[in-house]
């Protein structure tokens, strides 16, 4: 006799049990690729947001939520999430449920909570591991990464919060950059992405934080 070592379904023959496809070989074999590790990292971290220890494979491939993750890790590829523990850690400490992770209107509510809940550091790491990663492809400086972006790569990533307010709206070298390579129509449209509005009070609100990130920023020539 052989036996699927995924299912347990056995066969008389090794041709037969060669032919057999099953629902926990397919998953088995989607966690192999980069999806499915992604989907796969992003489950045991929902686990460990919620103070449970992470599940091995088996747990996951046997999951209620299996496709729920996949379709997350799709939905956070278009959408520019720079930071899955970030994000499922919101979820997970407003009891959001994987299956509404994708939903457009839970997202915004994310970036809502990530924009007034988390210190500016954290905002600062983000935006200047993807000020590293563009100067990288660009091939340039970190400082230097303004005077080559267009303006609506840089709409997306402010809508994306992988660059945050709090260091465009302190660094010398943004300003300069909507001054001279933007129209009033983007300026528009990045100021919209932003909720000026909103960070203009936070300012207010935070003002020893803003002097600390200011310094900061000042000594990254940004």
């Amino acid at each position: 006799m052989f036996e699927c070592e995924y299912c347990g379904a056995q066969f008389l023959t090794e041709e037969t049990i060669n032919a057999h496809s099953c629902k926990e070989k397919t998953r088995f074999t989607e966690l192999e690729t980069t999806t499915g590790m992604q989907a796969f990292r992003c489950y045991q971290i929902w686990f460990k947001a919620r103070g449970f220890r992470p599940p091995q494979k088996r747990g996951f491939v046997s999951s209620h939520l299996y496709n729920s993750f996949f379709r997350y890790v799709k939905y956070r590829r278009k959408m520019g999430i720079p930071d899955d523990k970030i994000y499922i850690g919101i979820m997970a400490s407003e009891g959001i449920l994987p299956q509404h992770w994708y939903n457009d209107d839970i997202y915004r509510y994310a970036i809502k909570k990530f924009d007034s809940d988390f210190d500016p550091k954290v905002h600062i790491r983000i935006t200047l591991v993807t000020l590293d990663k563009l100067a990288r492809k660009l091939d340039c400086e970190i400082s230097e990464v303004f005077d080559y972006l267009r303006p609506s790569d840089a709409i997306k990533l402010i809508q994306s919060r992988n660059f945050s307010p709090w260091v465009l709206l302190l660094s010398q070298r943004f300003k300069k950059y909507l001054q001279e390579e933007t129209t009033k129509e983007e300026r528009m449209m990045i100021s919209s992405a932003m909720n000026i509005k909103h960070w203009k009070l936070m300012f207010e609100i935070k003002k020893d934080k803003v002097s600390e990130t200011k310094e900061y920023i000042n000594q990254l020539n940004l």
